[in-house]
């Protein structure tokens, strides 16, 4: 079993908790100067981190949830409890829309994620990149439960002037093979295509 306490800030409960919590992988996700401080006055008062207890770190407002996810301990193929105790409170509304996005399909966040791996590779490449949207379609295994992804067909819709269908394929095969984690860990197990259109 998996849990994660998205924006712990300082919730105490991987220090408290209960027997049954024992079997737990618990992993706290927050912003990196709010954990780093939280450790160290837990540390300061004499509390050594349980076995089962990791940490990862995003800055929600400004690293994609996606990509957080996919850098944690946690093991996506398996069922995995978010608990966010209070921290929607302190977010944008697209922000928390974009959280709840992730969390409901893996597929959206290799969009999201993907998407973000392309511009910055285009960047780098120099290419001039006006715009690009990214549908998922996806397909499950529904004869067992929890159901699990089996397949998911990437659409670019790609916009630039002077764009050459060459150089795009060469950014959108760098996302995937070096810059997406989300794609890394989910073609593994995941049947993954993709197209673009340049408009």
């Amino acid at each position: 079993m998996q849990s994660m306490n998205l924006g712990a800030g300082y919730d105490t409960f991987s220090y408290r908790q209960p027997k049954w919590a024992a079997n737990l992988q618990i992993v706290e996700l927050d912003h990196p100067a709010t954990q780093k401080e939280k450790r160290a006055h837990f540390m300061d008062k004499g509390l050594k981190d349980p076995d089962n207890l990791a940490f990862a770190v995003a800055d929600l407002e400004n690293d994609s949830f996606g990509n957080a996810l996919a850098n944690s301990p946690m093991d996506l193929r398996l069922p995995i409890w978010i608990s966010c105790l209070g921290v929607f409170a302190y977010l944008r509304k697209q922000t928390v829309h974009g959280i709840f996005e992730t969390v409901a399909g893996l597929a959206k966040g290799l969009a999201s994620c993907s998407t973000h791996s392309i511009q910055y590779v285009m960047g780098t490449m120099k290419l001039n990149l006006e715009g690009i949207k990214a549908e998922a379609a996806a397909q499950r295994r529904m004869d067992q439960h929890p159901t699990v992804l089996t397949k998911v067909e990437m659409t670019y819709e790609i916009k630039g002037a002077g764009l050459q269908a060459d150089s795009v394929e060469k950014a959108i095969r760098m996302a995937e093979e070096k810059y997406c984690p989300v794609w890394a860990m989910l073609k593994k197990e995941v049947e993954i295509t993709w197209k673009f259109f340049i408009v």
